[in-house]
């Protein structure tokens, strides 16, 4: 509990359980999603027209739903909602955010091979069945995802 401050989130959809079988694919959505703007804003846009606001969403894949969530202080509640309902009725999809993620792809390979955490992300998809979902894509695999794999994927979830 914070005082002053408002917690929501909204859950939807099926998450990782309709994942197409391509490994991070739910990571990149999450990228997508956050910071591919929305239909006639970019990302950038939208940060503009939220500047005198404390409004911040997020979308989440899990395992069993999306999530979409905000914190926001109780005066911007209004703004919050309005950007959460946006986000998933109008997400923008754009190739900015795709590109903004390839150039990090060979930084976070390089992290999961040196840190602690990345070890499990090695061993996940054999905890979970051999289930591709859970494993570690190659750094090709990586650069094969497209903002339509992800609008593919989550326009039956958002209609």
């Amino acid at each position: 509990f914070d005082a002053g401050y408002v917690h929501l989130v909204a859950r939807f959809g099926t998450g990782k359980l309709e994942q197409p079988p391509r490994p991070w694919f739910d990571k990149f959505t999450e990228f997508v999603m956050d910071y591919g703007g929305l239909g006639e804003h970019s990302y950038d846009d939208v940060d503009k027209i939220f500047a005198d606001n404390s409004v911040w969403v997020g979308f989440w894949v899990n395992g069993d739903d999306f999530d979409v969530s905000t914190e926001v202080i109780a005066d911007d509640l209004l703004p919050a909602l309005q950007l959460m309902a946006a986000s998933i009725t109008d997400p923008g999809y754009r190739e900015e955010a795709v590109r903004e993620y390839k150039a990090d792809i060979s930084a976070d390979m390089n992290r999961l091979r040196h840190r602690l955490g990345g070890a499990l992300e090695f061993v996940e998809e054999y905890l979970w069945g051999n289930d591709p979902r859970f494993g570690v894509p190659t750094e090709e695999e990586l650069t094969g995802f497209t903002s339509d794999d992800v609008r593919e994927w989550l326009e039956d979830h958002l209609a």
